[in-house]
């Protein structure tokens, strides 16, 4: 028989139609291959899935390099609701969920400095009236320069949420202050004042405030 292709097989088997280790099941539409003991066939699988756009382009999904376990998540029967998010029931189901917001949404802000920043840092503007909860520092790599310094403010105020002696920048560890500061109607933006010290040459630190939306 000569060259064939696939359309020319349409309706020829009932139960499957097979290339070797593959088969394409004609009733559920499952792409099926051979394990890798050659015993039985099993869901074709891939780390990487490429969506080409009808005119150009692709969109893809892709698995991490190393992946965890059976990680095998069960999408939603529907679509969600616009603005609504994907959300893990904890057990690998995902359903669609509203984000939580209004006034009693707690959120958050974080930045990184290194030892080498430029001061000052800007890290947001909070809303009206916000409440400015805790403000956590966690230093994960020692500053080794002479008295480094970092606090957290606003311009002309720079420890208002937390001042430079509630942080030590050359020991490890996480400091925490929960000012519990509430903004006036025109806030100023929340910025990290920082001064490296003299000969520094390595440090880090992550910078956490946390605030609530007005009542």
């Amino acid at each position: 028989m000569g060259l064939r292709t696939i359309s020319d097989l349409v309706r020829t088997m009932s139960t499957y139609f097979r290339f070797g280790t593959v088969r394409l099941k004609d009733s559920s539409g499952v792409l099926e291959v051979k394990n890798a003991a050659d015993a039985a066939y099993v869901p074709a699988a891939a780390s990487r899935i490429d969506l080409k756009g009808s005119t150009s382009g692709e969109t893809g999904f892709q698995a991490p390099a190393t992946a965890g376990a059976a990680n095998i998540y069960t999408l939603p029967t529907a679509d969600g609701s616009s603005g609504q998010v994907l959300q893990t029931n904890g057990s690998k189901v995902l359903a669609w969920a509203t984000v939580a917001t209004g006034s009693n949404a707690d959120k958050s802000y974080t930045d990184t400095i290194a030892y080498n920043n430029s001061s000052p840092v800007t890290m947001f503007t909070p809303p009206a009236l916000a409440h400015i909860k805790r403000v956590i520092i966690d230093v994960g790599t020692a500053f080794d320069a002479v008295a480094p310094s970092i606090s957290v403010g606003v311009a002309g105020t720079t420890s208002r949420y937390m001042g430079t002696t509630d942080v030590d920048l050359a020991t490890v560890g996480v400091y925490e202050v929960q000012p519990c500061y509430e903004e006036d109607g025109t806030p100023e933006p929340v910025i990290i004042t920082f001064a490296a010290g003299t000969g520094g040459t390595v440090g880090s630190a992550i910078v956490t405030v946390e605030y609530a939306n007005p009542d």
